[in-house]
């Protein structure tokens, strides 16, 4: 083949692996399909991606131009080829003309190359961060070969394409695993809050459990009124219906779903259809205050979600707060300094406030001040809110109270004129 149809031919298998396919899952595809275009280019039998495993080094894939089939798992063991390993571990492409003579690769006679009838190869490095990792083998099989420099500069190429091919593999694999463990976190975060839930509301059980059975004692006595003890049973199950419906609820609804179906939640109704629970929830320690100084507001957070933002924040001001204070939670529409066409959800108490020193910390995973608690609340919070491009902040004083305010984007009516 002449010079100029080689050179053209070199530019078409550049130009074809310069359109592999990159979408996410077809990475593996587009190694494949480098190593079967770069023999083509290169007239070789055998082409292959190989790696550094500790002291051998592993056919990740090999494509067999005789056979037409992909193969892998062939090996090279550094004990019996010291000269080719180290060859290799100086970062230098290894060209062998006559590979079964060469200085370099004579090593591999016997257990490589004579069994597979090789005569010539190529070995490009392959790196990652800078780091040798592995070598992408051209073999000719038959007698020897005398590879020209252009032939060396596309094996150089393909090196490279696949480098680049393989690492973005590898980040694609730390997305992947990023995702599953946000999703997991997700679900640790709400089974913490499910589980302050369920702590919060466990006298309110024992409360309608003490009252069935004060009932069900007076009921043994002859003088008793029947008709007032059905009333206090019947108003005793309803609640017990409630907060068991209630619990059911947050526990059994899915974030992720929500956002998929793009739900968007409209912020008084949560807030109203949620005040019963926060009131019986707050009702031994302090009184809700429910503000609403916007008429509707839509946000892009999903029901659940927003619910479970207001119960951390609601239980948090709760427990900061001395016996028969009021918490206030106050809707608005958000200032230009804070966050232009959002909304605001202020949180306030008139509790023990936040230390200067603990301010920094408090959205940290796993602090708290509390006796009991892992201290994921706020940092639950804090998540879901940025994830919806929001903000959470915080203004308090000790001995004052504290201000948590959630700042997210929302659509919200201009007022009737």
């Amino acid at each position: 083949m002449g010079t100029r149809d080689k050179r053209v031919e070199f530019e078409t298998a550049r130009l074809a692996l310069s359109r592999l396919h990159l979408d996410r899952d077809q990475r593996d595809l587009a190694i494949r399909h480098a190593i079967r275009v770069s023999a083509g280019a290169l007239h070789c039998d055998r082409a292959g991606v190989w790696l550094f495993r500790g002291d051998t080094l592993v056919a990740e894939v090999l494509w067999d131009v005789r056979t037409g089939q992909y193969g892998a798992g062939d090996t090279v063991f550094r004990s019996r080829s010291p000269r080719y390993w180290d060859a290799l571990s100086q970062r230098r492409v290894v060209v062998a003309d006559d590979a079964l003579n060469d200085p370099v690769t004579q090593e591999l006679r016997a257990s490589y190359l004579e069994p597979l009838g090789i005569g010539a190869m190529i070995d490009a490095p392959l790196y990652r961060d800078g780091e040798l990792v592995g070598v992408v083998c051209h073999e000719a099989v038959g007698g020897p070969r005398t590879w020209q420099q252009r032939d060396i500069d596309f094996a150089t190429n393909v090196s490279d394409l696949i480098s680049a091919l393989r690492a973005q593999r590898e980040v694609a694999e730390l997305e992947q695993a990023l995702r599953l463990r946000v999703s997991r976190q997700r679900e640790l975060d709400k089974l913490e809050a499910l589980t302050r839930l369920s702590r919060s509301i466990a006298h309110d059980f024992n409360n309608v459990l003490t009252a069935v059975q004060l009932a069900a004692s007076r009921l043994e006595l002859p003088s008793t009124d029947r008709r007032e003890l059905v009333t206090v049973l019947r108003a005793s199950a309803e609640l017990g219906q409630f907060l068991a419906h209630q619990l059911s609820t947050f526990a059994t609804r899915d974030g992720d779903d929500a956002r998929a179906n793009g739900n968007r939640a409209e912020v008084r109704r949560v807030l109203d259809d949620l005040a019963p629970m926060l009131a019986l929830l707050m009702r031994d320690s302090a009184s809700l205050e429910l503000d609403h100084q916007i008429v509707s507001a839509r946000t892009a957070l999903p029901a659940g979600e927003l619910e479970q933002i207001i119960l951390n924040l609601v239980l948090n001001a709760r427990d900061a707060s001395p016996a028969g204070a009021t918490v206030t939670v106050r809707t608005r529409a958000a200032r230009a300094d804070e966050l232009p066409s959002g909304l605001a959800i202020d949180v306030i108490d008139h509790g023990t406030g936040i230390g200067p020193d603990q301010l920094p910390r408090i959205f940290e995973p796993g602090f708290t001040t509390k006796r009991t608690g892992t201290g994921l609340g706020l940092a639950t919070v804090r998540d879901i809110v940025h994830e919806h491009d929001g903000q959470v902040r915080v203004s308090s004083e000790l001995g004052r109270g504290s201000v948590f305010t959630v700042l997210v984007p929302a659509e919200i009516p201009a007022p009737p004129r």
